[in-house]
C-alpha cells in the first residue's frame, strides 16, 4: 500500500499542496495592514521603478527608495 510507486503518495502530495496553497492564498486579496507588509510595498515599488525606467537604465538593480 505504501510502496514507492503507490497512488497513496500522489494523493498525499496533492492534499498537502492543496492545504499549503490554501494557507498561502486565503487572504491574498486582503489589504496590507501589518508591519511586515511594508516590505512587500517597498519591493513592489522597486519593481515598478525598474519597469518604468527600463532594464538598461537601471541595469536590473532593485531600489525601492527612488
Amino acid at each position: 500500500m505504501f510502496a514507492s510507486n503507490s497512488k497513496v503518495w500522489m494523493l498525499g502530495l496533492f492534499v498537502a499542496l492543496a492545504v499549503l496553497s490554501w494557507g498561502l492564498f486565503r487572504d491574498f486579496t486582503g489589504p496590507w495592514t501589518t508591519n511586515v507588509d511594508s516590505n512587500g510595498a517597498w519591493w513592489s515599488q522597486s519593481a515598478h521603478n525598474t519597469l518604468r525606467a527600463g532594464l538598461r537604465a537601471t541595469a536590473g538593480v532593485p531600489s525601492w527608495y527612488f
